[in-house]
């Protein structure tokens, strides 16, 4: 005799149940219910929505369920099966309504639902005959909505009490160490030396400084940490101060699990005193962030190369690295590509290190070195609107993060899909406010470089003779190399390199004469999607230059520039 086939149906709706004890305990029991009550259990039939609730219904609407009903309604799944379920509250915790019409189909389909925690069977007859059995299933249901719906109102309540009551009572006397809390525990005030010290910190990590760096110079000037560090600074300190939002007034609860500190809840905006702005503390972000993917490695003092993890072989790919060989003669500072260097089969290709910094620095105007040399006001407001505008930037990408992070946790708690949708909708309206700020920003900033006065080829000259002789901060000047150029191609001999193969062997020096011969080209593409083109032309003694919207510079005479290896 064919056995009656039985459907093993798993839910739960936190992405936490993922790694706990829920799909094992749900398994073993629909197996265990299956053998002892004569059931096939159907195998090949995957019946599982993992981190989908019910409290919405969308199990029933595009989950394993939604394909399960459907394979009734086909008959694919034969009239006298069962649906095999730890208890009604995994089929849907919608509106008691809404829930036992959803049994109702089921059952009336001939599909018999049973509840493998306490061993009871919803069926057509029991429904009709056994007053007992609907009285307990509309009791499931009528608890389940009711703990969904307690869940999400009491989130939404607090949410909105955190909201309102920003002001009351302190939760507790712990604060970040350059502040305090009052006596009367309803506010912290700022230890202004230490909110100071923290301001700098954040004035040099904008600046270009790494978090090494900064903490080196910190500790060297014999500047008093402020801590459990014993006077000293610490780079993990520094970076927390730094990329922790509690410098700009926010607040994230914590509780202790299992001896570990976890998140708890949302951040709480302006709980703190913030000791710097948003938008200086966005700008440190981007410093950061900038580092970490094009600036990677140990700078000196005055920063040697400014261009540091910008610079690519244009025939390979690889890494421009800088190489210092010392004084004399044989002796100087270049650039040379990496996998030459290691005999990775690219032909040599230097070049020497003040001259392309003079080339870089002279024709890509962007960079602005009036404002940050001189100081002019009219380059000063340019260079506050630009910082402005990055900060914006930066402030729009974590509004779209955090907004994306509730759509995701909307995913694993659908019943909660109220509280997170109210907080989205605020974060969106900070996010339409910035990117009302960020359209005026770019407004202004283009009017400011169409009106503003450039400056001549002999100051730009001496601009850049005095950042080389260390007169400007080369950290600021990297940090805005960094901020306006995403990468630069070197093509050392030429976008179309000659072939070398039968030059194996010969003496560097013959090669670079080769070389030398050809017209060195380099593409630099900008952070905003603009690609410009240097090219040294040897045969007409100047550089050609292909800007934005492809203008030209012709610049003749330039004796310290095309003389590249002199």
């Amino acid at each position: 005799m064919t056995k009656p086939l039985a459907y093993s149906y798993i839910r739960f709706s936190s992405e936490a149940q993922r790694t706990g004890d829920s799909i094992r305990r749900q398994r073993e029991m629909s197996a265990k219910y299956a053998e002892n009550n004569g059931l096939q259990l159907v195998a090949d039939f995957k019946l599982s929505d993992l981190g989908v609730s019910a409290f919405k219904g969308k199990n029933a609407k595009e989950g394993a369920l939604r394909r399960f009903l459907d394979a009734v309604s086909d008959g694919t799944v034969p009239q006298g099966s069962y649906l095999l379920v730890e208890s009604l509250d995994r089929l849907s915790r919608q509106q008691v309504t809404v829930a036992f019409n959803q049994l109702s189909s089921i059952i009336n389909a001939g599909i018999n639902v049973v509840t493998v925690s306490d061993g009871r069977v919803y069926s057509q007859d029991s429904i009709n005959t056994n007053f007992a059995d609907l009285i307990i299933a509309l009791s499931v249901m009528f608890r389940a909505n009711e703990e969904s719906e307690t869940k999400s109102r009491r989130i939404n309540e607090a949410w909105k009490a955190k909201r309102a009551n920003k002001s009351d009572t302190k939760m507790s006397a712990r604060c970040p160490a350059w502040m305090v809390l009052s006596e009367d525990r309803k506010s912290f005030h700022l230890i202004e030396d230490r909110a100071e010290q923290i301001r700098n910190i954040f004035d040099m990590v904008i600046s270009g400084r790494g978090l090494r760096v900064i903490t080196a110079e910190l500790n060297s000037n014999k500047v008093p940490a402020f801590g459990v560090n014993k006077g000293y600074w610490s780079q993990s300190s520094i970076t927390k101060i730094v990329t922790g939002r509690a410098a700009i007034g926010e607040y994230q609860p914590h509780s202790t699990v299992s001896g570990v500190r976890v998140p708890v809840g949302d951040p709480i905006p302006d709980y703190y005193v913030p000791v710097v702005s948003e938008e200086v503390f966005n700008l440190a972000q981007v410093a950061i962030k900038s580092r970490r993917f094009v600036a990677a490695g140990r700078k000196g003092k005055n920063v040697a190369n400014i261009f540091s993890g910008l610079c690519k072989c244009g025939y390979c790919g690889s890494t421009m690295r800088y190489i210092n060989k010392g004084e004399g003669p044989k002796g100087g500072k270049y650039l040379i590509c990496a996998n030459s260097q290691n005999g990775k089969g690219c032909d040599p290709t230097y070049w020497r290190y003040e001259k392309f910094e003079s080339l870089l620095l002279d024709y890509v105007r962007d960079l602005d070195l009036g404002s940050i040399l001189r100081g002019a006001k009219s380059g000063d407001e340019v260079a506050s609107v630009r910082k402005s505008v990055i900060a914006t930037e930066e402030s729009i990408k974590g509004h779209k993060n955090r907004i994306n992070d509730y759509l995701v946790r909307i995913e694993s708690n659908p019943e909660l899909e109220d509280a997170y949708t109210l907080r989205m909708l605020q974060i969106r309206q900070d996010q339409t406010k910035d990117e009302g700020a960020l359209s005026d920003l770019k407004a202004k900033l283009d009017e400011l470089e169409k009106s503003g006065v450039d400056v001549s080829d002999e100051e730009q000259k001496r601009l850049i003779t005095a950042f080389q002789k260390g007169e400007g901060d080369r950290f600021v000047l990297a940090d805005r190399v960094r901020q306006v150029i995403a990468r630069i191609d070197i093509f050392r001999i030429g976008p179309s390199k000659p072939d070398f193969s039968g030059l194996q062997g010969l003496p560097e020096e013959v090669l670079n004469a080769v070389s030398d011969r050809q017209d060195p080209e380099l593409k630099i593409t900008m952070r905003d999607g603009d690609v410009q083109i240097l090219v040294v032309d040897y045969d007409k003694n100047e550089v050609r230059f292909s800007g934005r919207g492809g203008s030209k510079r012709h610049m003749q005479g330039r004796d310290a520039i095309l003389q590249l290896e002199g």
